[in-house]
């Protein structure tokens, strides 16, 4: 099976779809009209081109740089491109290399999880500049003042117009990658037989396979066979777009909402690829008290569930449960493991360092 041909007609499709989409739209703001048109004035070859540079340049001055902690022991399975926030002028989607065992063969978006590190050289580093997305930006870093009052979330048309971009630039970042992989740069990367390419937002829980590459292509007929399930996931772009809404009304902090928050949470419980995400707003939900009772145990329960299923930012606050003795007896000793392991996690490294010496004194007094 070509894989790669498959991602390929995988990301056309939806391209396809998200442009049909917008332009079934009826009465799309006129902003989003203005943007769009500049889809069709994108250079997909220039762009192509700009990747394929950037991939070149940053793996040979960065991700196997000495200097910067490449060990060629250290060999990269996943080659993962996140982004934070898509709507700003140049969005960059920083560099990962992950390790591990633990990955699929997918067509599209899949979750693997939080369990895994990364290489010492390619943590958070240069990755690759989206211009394509720039557009995007007049929805949020650049908004024309007189549509700042404007909640574009709720505008028909949004997610169709994203995507139409984003799929496009997946497409463009697939050809790309299709040509790095044979440059004389790319082969100074110590990776594994079959090398994940992958890219994403930040906390979607979802990222999109790009391409696979391996110079056998028979290992990954076996890999596929062996993961045991198919590289397709008919529902997966649904589930997406079901959990950013249910994101989305959370943020709009309106009770009125509630019912339809709770049951789009408990639905979501139910898939393994989104039950740590939907566990975490539960819990929050509880924590606080926002459109149902406040209940510290179940909002610890749901905490304790996320957690395990490897959400970081549910450590944290587990780690302020025990720290203060909310809905857990007080544990000194606890509270500073789950922040440690919050603290290691890469989007947050560093950002608890205060707390956690707080934490050992207190802990080296009492003793």
């Amino acid at each position: 099976m070509d894989v790669n041909k498959e991602i390929k007609q995988y990301l056309t499709k939806r391209k396809e779809e998200a442009v049909a989409d917008f332009l079934n739209t009826e009465n799309p703001h006129i902003l989003f009209a203005e943007i769009f048109a500049a889809l069709g004035k994108i250079n997909l070859a220039a762009v192509q081109q700009a990747f394929l540079d950037e991939l070149k340049e940053n793996c040979q001055a960065h991700w196997t740089d000495v200097e910067q902690g490449f060990n060629p022991d250290e060999k990269v399975r996943v080659l993962l491109f996140e982004y934070d926030y898509y709507m700003r002028i140049d969005p960059e989607a920083m560099a990962y290399g992950i390790v591990g065992a633990d990955f699929k063969i997918k067509t599209s978006p899949y979750n693997f999880g939080y369990n895994y590190d990364f290489v010492s050289s390619i943590e958070a580093n240069n990755g690759i500049t989206l211009t394509t997305l720039t557009p995007l930006s007049r929805l949020g870093d650049d908004t024309p003042a007189e549509y700042k009052d404007v909640d574009f979330y709720e505008e028909a048309g949004y997610t169709a117009l994203r995507d139409s971009f984003l799929f496009t630039t997946y497409l463009i970042l697939h050809e790309a990658v299709k040509d790095f992989v044979r440059s004389e740069e790319f082969k100074l990367l110590s990776r594994e037989e079959i090398l994940h390419f992958m890219i994403g937002e930040h906390d979607c829980g979802n990222e999109q396979p790009i391409y696979y590459d391996c110079a056998d292509a028979k290992l990954i007929d076996q890999a596929i066979e062996a993961q045991g399930e198919s590289i397709y996931n008919d529902d997966i772009s649904d589930m997406l777009d079901f959990k950013r809404k249910i994101d989305d009304l959370i943020d709009e902090e309106n009770e009125e909402n509630m019912d339809e928050i709770l049951r789009g949470l408990n639905l979501l419980m139910d898939k393994e690829s989104t039950r740590s995400w939907a566990a975490y707003k539960l819990g929050n939900l509880y924590m606080k008290g926002f459109g149902v009772e406040k209940d510290i145990n179940k909002a610890v329960g749901y905490m304790e569930l996320s957690a395990a299923h490897g959400n970081y930012m549910a450590k944290v606050n587990l780690a302020s449960c025990y720290y203060t003795g909310t809905g857990k007896p007080k544990d000194l000793n606890k509270a500073l493991a789950l922040l440690i392991e919050a603290d290691n996690y890469y989007l947050l490294k560093g950002e608890y360092t205060k707390i956690i010496e707080k934490i050992r004194k207190e802990i080296e007094q009492s003793n």
